[in-house]
């Protein structure tokens, strides 16, 4: 039966090269058609009986030395993809095909050796145990110690964190941050001790991408996975790689694990204490997470709780409660925050007000399958599972409303998710549906593993058992995951921190020379080089940092920008640090083209109406602008 299972995979890895690089005819195409046609002819004979493979030799091996040669294989594999120069490798299609290959090729040790391990068992795992290191690689290379933005945002992300610290970093009390403040919070945790170099800060966000995300796989695989015949490591890292398709943001993780912790079968109270501890911290967060801590308590509630057929209300009313007091408790955390924060209330909220581009549920540019099919691809795997599991093995044995109750909140937080990502700059990845991702791994787990207590006390329902029935399609749910991660990570490039610091000297010296021109510096883009100290003598102006602007300009927010173009006018700044300097208005055969457009006519044409170009950087993404007339 393994080699069934492995030609099986070898059969998906071929098509999914075939699918992805068309473009690729030669002999390495006809290579791959041929591997794919003979290793689906293989596992048809084999399924159907009609190929009985019998191996006639057994080999000796300890399970210590397979489980070292293992890893150690899968590292060097991955480390073989980020550094082998050739073009061959390089192929996201090629990659996949050559770690199922590896993976079946370690289960396949496995399966003629008496070491016990089970041999599907063994390549399923090599094979997401690859997915993993590959997709922990990229994370890794943004370590860096270069001060400029490694990101198009990844600046601004450093500065916003420095805002709630802003007197002891810039001798000034400087406005909160408008956007995703609950993450910036915690961001800004090195800030508490004084640091200020840019690759701590750096290596602080990678361990916050990758702890909170394991730790809240980790919590909901121990909470509703633990009956699933799955070490717990393995079935948290699939639910880890799961959650970095959307990516799930790390902030929304506290929540999450606020919950996880708090919630109490028998003690209501302490539930509603942890939703409100976590409905605080999602007001401080994105607008369509604010329900998610009453609703994700009540998921909990609807799998341990039969229904009570004679008092429907009395059944429904903790997470009712949950679900008002939660909601309420976010808003006024939201609120509160706004009247806090010292800035103008016009500029938060901007998702209410900007416009929806549609055609990105679609494929796009932007977005290659578009957010329907992205979505549809992440989950069906999965989907299907669940569905035959509950035919199977759940029938009539959970009460309706429990099932409404679930689906509904799945589809509230997918519809919101939806609607979310059409707005503009919300479209290039499934970050926005990141709570629904979150919920769906859940009660799919929780069915799974048949954590939902039937409404009859004296039935049980076991949890899938993958030795013994489902095999294809956990290995298909594995492959679809480790695919995405595969095609979705890129690595960043390594910049030379030398010629990086002679640049950031040559900006200072430049300023330098304007110190006794009246106005103010304006840093539009790389900010951070403020706050790590890297730029001195400057005073930080609060308004006009590019991913606020950009914000404003895709909204439209004219209050907003016509006072900024009222200061272009008056020559109010002596300088504007400025990214590149394009002024294209693209089609919808362009990657970002709205976002592009309201940026270069809003932002980039008016600066360039009353300020010219002085001095550039970094092959033109760094600019200093004066006003024209200005020598």
């Amino acid at each position: 039966m393994y080699l069934r299972d492995m030609f099986a995979l070898f059969v998906m890895a071929g098509i999914l090269f075939l699918l992805a690089h068309p473009d690729k005819r030669g002999r390495l195409f006809t290579f791959v058609f041929v591997f794919t046609v003979v290793s689906g002819m293989l596992f048809v004979l084999i399924y159907y009986g009609k190929l009985i493979p019998k191996v006639s030799f057994r080999i000796s091996l300890p399970k210590t030395l397979i489980s070292i040669f293992s890893i150690l294989a899968v590292a060097l594999i991955v480390l073989l993809f980020y550094t082998f120069p050739h073009d061959l490798i390089r192929l996201t299609g090629t990659r996949l095909l050559v770690l199922a290959v590896l993976a079946a090729g370690l289960g396949l040790i496995c399966a003629i050796s008496d070491c016990g391990y089970n041999p599907l068992a063994v390549m399923t795992a090599s094979f997401l145990g690859g997915g993993l290191l590959y997709m922990l690689v990229p994370y890794l290379t943004t370590i860096q110690a270069t001060p400029f933005s490694l990101g198009w945002s990844e600046g601004s992300q450093v500065y916003f964190a420095s805002l709630f610290h802003s007197q002891k970093l810039y001798g000034q009390n400087l406005p909160l941050p408008v956007l995703d403040p609950s993450r910036y919070l915690i961001q800004s945790i090195p800030f508490v001790f004084g640091i200020r170099s840019i690759f701590i800060h750096r290596l602080w966000q990678v361990f916050l991408w990758v702890g909170l995300n394991a730790a809240g796989a980790w919590l909901i695989a121990k909470k509703v996975g633990s009956k699933i015949a799955i070490p717990t490591f393995w079935l948290s890292v699939f639910m880890f790689l799961f959650f970095f398709q959307g990516p799930v943001y790390y902030s929304l993780f506290v929540a999450v694990i606020i919950v996880l912790l708090g919630y109490k079968r028998d003690n209501p109270t302490r539930t509603l204490i942890a939703v409100i501890l976590a409905s605080i911290w999602t007001g401080l967060s994105r607008v369509n997470w604010i329900p998610l801590p009453a609703l994700l308590a009540a998921c909990l509630y609807l799998f341990d709780e039969p229904v009570d057929i004679e008092n429907w209300a009395a059944y429904l009313k903790k997470p009712i409660v949950w679900t008002v007091v939660g909601v309420a408790a976010a808003w006024l955390s939201k609120y509160a925050y706004r009247f806090i924060s010292g800035e103008d209330p016009e500029i938060f909220d901007t998702a209410f007000s900007s416009p929806l581009l549609w055609y990105r549920m679609f494929p796009n540019v932007t977005y290659a399958p578009g957010i329907l099919l992205g979505i549809a691809l992440v989950c069906l795997p999965l989907l299907i599972l669940t569905i035959l599991f509950i035919r199977k093995r759940y029938k009539n044995s959970v009460h309706w409303l429990r099932w409404l109750g679930l689906g509904a909140i799945l589809a509230a937080f997918l519809v919101g998710g939806i609607v979310v990502s059409a707005k503009i700059g919300g479209g290039s990845n499934l970050h926005n549906l990141d709570a629904f991702l979150v919920l769906f791994v859940m009660v799919s787990l929780a069915i799974l593993s048949g954590h939902i207590s039937p409404e009859s006390k004296a039935e049980v329902v076991p949890a899938v058992n993958f030795q013994k029935e489902m095999k294809l399609l956990l290995l298909f749910a594995v492959f679809v995951l480790v695919s995405y991660t595969f095609f979705q990570a890129s690595i960043t490039q390594s910049e030379n921190t030398q010629i990086a610091e002679t640049e950031v000297a040559e900006i200072q010296s430049a300023l330098n020379e304007m110190k006794y021109i009246p106005g103010d510096v304006l840093f539009i883009t790389e900010r951070q080089l403020l706050t790590t100290g890297a730029i001195e003598g400057v005073l930080v102006v609060p308004d006009y940092e590019k991913v606020i602007i950009m914000e404003m300009a895709m909204a439209n927010n004219q209050g907003y920008l016509e006072a900024f173009y009222q200061e272009l006018e008056e020559n109010q700044f002596k300088a504007i640090i400025l990214d590149t300097l394009n002024t294209s208005i693209y089609d919808e055969t362009t990657g970002f083209s709205d976002e592009n457009n309201s940026y270069v006519s809003r932002v980039v044409i008016p600066i360039l109406s009353n300020y010219q170009l002085a001095q550039s950087w970094r092959s033109g993404t760094v600019n200093l602008m004066v006003p024209i007339g200005i020598d």
